[in-house]
């Protein structure tokens, strides 16, 4: 009998060795703006992470004795304040992740997880500090914003990427090639 083996189909799919290359390659032709490019595609997957878990955090809090409480600087409640707060922990560390492991993947190995994770932190207080702010500010000053106090984190969000992504290629994944 003569049968033929079967011929096997070849992957098509990239493999990591492809991707790393291309990612590289994209790297050093367009530098900061591809840098950018993917800081903005993390920040837009970590905006979902903090947007989703601020609406679940509001609706735990929203019952609870914290939204009786009034905050005296904001004019806001505990509970806005802490849902903000918690939301603004994952998607930083879901954004610090991913940022490490994707945009920044060279400069893993200039420190540890932790002290990389401290920096980041540190480095983007700022920005977190605007972020929060907007989102529990915003609502206690706009009818509009305190109707829809998603766009406020929205907004929130927004202002404070410039000033993440700044810190964040400078000081905390900074390689030899960029501190001349």
């Amino acid at each position: 009998t003569d049968f033929q083996k079967p011929v096997k189909a070849t992957d098509s799919r990239l493999g990591k060795t492809e991707l790393s290359f291309i990612k590289s390659y994209v790297d050093h032709k367009f530098g900061n703006v591809s840098r950018l490019a993917q800081f903005c595609t993390v920040g837009f997957s970590g905006m979902f992470v903090d947007l989703t878990s601020y609406a679940g955090f509001q609706a735990i809090f929203k019952k609870s004795v914290l939204s009786q409480h009034a905050l005296p600087f904001v004019k806001s409640t505990a509970d806005l304040a802490l849902a903000g707060f918690l939301a603004i922990w994952l998607a930083i560390t879901w954004n610090f992740i991913l940022n490490r492991r994707l945009t920044f993947n060279d400069a893993r190995r200039n420190s540890t997880f932790l002290r990389q994770y401290g920096t980041y932190v540190l480095s983007n207080a700022l920005a977190l500090c605007v972020s929060f702010v907007l989102r529990i500010w915003l609502p206690s000053r706009f009818a509009f914003f305190d109707d829809h106090k998603l766009v406020a984190a929205f907004v929130g969000i927004v202002i404070a990427t410039g000033i993440s992504f700044n810190m964040t290629r400078y000081f905390v994944f900074a390689s030899r090639k960029n501190k001349s």
